[in-house]
């Protein structure tokens, strides 16, 4: 990609169509009898399943704009993108394929970020950001699942927007467009996820304060703190924290009892489930009060658990029923949000269990911030380097087996950059700044993943963007590793000026 502004056009038209080519040969397998079992029959595939519902979600609220109610369209409850969707259906028709051009944009734009991110991190190598951004846009999950109506490719535009901004300015581009990146970028991935403002936000607090240290007089210091302080703040007017509300049945309806006993009853028939004074009152109260409003959500949930753990239902159980411990130590807004991430992590491993989803640490809850700090390491471990080679293959859920395929293979290379990461933090000529902003970016975004969202699927999704810095630096490693074995000189310098 050259910097003249026609010739990017032009390279970020090709991409969009490319994107769209791959999107409609998807779409028309997706239509057909074809790998019958790894999609709808209607042009969507199960390796995007969010998708199905988001596309009856976009047909429902869709009459809203053509009956002209603007106002009541905008102010429903449904995702930003969503509404987005409902958009484009409103225009063309209310097929997926119609909301391609936005997806296929998207994709490329943040291809392109990428790309020019890199230039400004490995400067004087011209292969390394073409690499680095063809092994973001093309790697083949992130391709395919672009190709859905997820939210991923937004959200994931945001990340890359705060990544690519800070990146820059730290590199010491200036310029109101770096500036206002950032900014941008929180709005828009708190708009597709309003819990991600806190953590973009901190990483962002780390970059001014990186910023700040960077500069050589007093002069420009108090500039980039008067330009740039009002960022981190800032994002508490795009973002905000939604925290979901149960409502718990009445446990005296008539026939109650009754429904209690079959559901016991069917629960005792799993294997390795064995009846006991003790467990018929665990499961009592289950049936009960467990967080779900619907007696047969508790039921199926209890049911799933049972299969899931077998003889070691009644732990869980008491470990899920265990209170919130809350500590002395940390200020009460941590504590609050550590206990509302941790909904996420108990909804993984109750709603959304069963035998065959791919979980790991399916019997570990936290009911205390100290567990959390306890399973910190492991969760780095998963956060960075999950799925491990044993999820690599074998049959999940509706016939996912070849989607463990492709992940195993993408964890190899995945593997092979953080070696080439490794060489680029240790070797490389770029300022600390940017190494220790890069480091930062990684753990601050990565640890919440490992530590609240156990299921694999749901994981590997949500990871690729904050590997970015594993991407570039990664490509750049194995560029200095392959300087090294040639014994040529690196000529990796680096401009201060930018």
């Amino acid at each position: 990609m050259k910097n003249r502004p026609a010739g990017n056009a032009v390279i970020l038209l090709t991409l969009v169509a490319f994107h769209m080519v791959v999107s409609g040969v998807m779409s028309l397998i997706a239509r057909s009898d074809y790998f019958a079992s790894y999609h709808n029959g209607r042009g969507l595939w199960s390796f995007g399943m969010d998708s199905f519902q988001y596309h009856l979600n976009a047909e429902e609220i869709v009459e809203f704009i053509q009956a002209g109610q603007y106002h009541r369209w905008l102010t429903l409850s449904e995702p930003a993108h969503v509404k987005l969707i409902s958009l484009t259906y409103s225009i063309f028709s209310p097929d997926h394929y119609s909301f391609e051009p936005v997806n296929a944009l998207a994709w490329a734009m943040t291809m392109a970020l990428v790309y020019h991110t890199a230039r400004q991190v490995c400067p004087g190598h011209e292969r390394v950001p073409v690499l680095a951004g063809a092994v973001y846009g093309f790697w083949p999950s992130n391709l395919l699942l672009s190709t859905q109506l997820l939210k991923d490719p937004f959200y994931n535009l945001g990340v890359i927007l705060v990544f690519a901004g800070w990146t820059r300015l730290l590199c010491g581009k200036r310029g109101i467009l770096h500036i206002l990146a950032p900014v941008a970028g929180i709005a828009i991935a708190s708009g597709i996820r309003g819990g991600a403002w806190p953590l973009l936000g901190l990483v962002s607090a780390i970059a001014l304060v990186l910023l700040v240290i960077r500069c050589k007089t007093a002069r420009t210091t108090a500039m980039w703190i008067i330009l740039l302080a009002p960022l981190v703040p800032a994002v508490t007017l795009v973002g905000g924290a939604f925290a979901n509300k149960t409502a718990k049945a009445n446990a005296t309806s008539k026939g109650f009892d009754d429904k209690i006993s079959e559901a016991k009853r069917r629960i005792y028939e799993i294997e390795g489930v064995k009846q006991t004074p003790q467990l018929d009152k665990q499961m009592d109260d289950w049936l009960a009060n467990a967080p779900w409003g619907d007696f047969n959500d508790r039921r199926d949930v209890l049911v799933r658990l049972a299969e899931t753990h077998g003889g070691r239902l009644g732990r869980f159980i008491d470990r899920f029923n265990t209170k919130w411990k809350y500590s002395n130590w940390i200020p009460d807004l941590l504590e609050r949000r550590a206990f509302e991430a941790n909904k996420y992590r108990d909804s993984f491993l109750t709603y959304y269990i069963s035998p065959d989803s791919n979980t790991l640490d399916k019997d570990i809850l936290f009911r205390s911030v100290a567990d959390i700090i306890l399973y910190l390491p492991r969760a780095l471990q998963i956060g960075f380097f999950a799925p491990f080679p044993d999820r690599w293959f074998g049959e999940g859920s509706r016939g996912s087996g070849a989607i463990r395929k492709i992940a195993g293979v993408e964890m190899v290379l995945l593997y092979l950059l953080w070696i080439g990461f490794a060489i680029f933090i240790l070797r490389s000529t770029v300022t600390y700044n940017v190494k220790i902003w890069m480091i930062a970016f990684l753990v601050i975004l990565t640890a919440p993943i490992g530590l609240f969202i156990p299921n694999l699927g749901a994981l590997y999704r949500m990871r690729f963007v904050y590997m970015a810095p594993v991407l570039i630096g990664g490509v750049e490693g194995w560029r200095l590793i392959l300087a090294m074995m040639k014994k040529t000189p690196l000529n990796n310098t680096f401009d201060n000026q930018g």
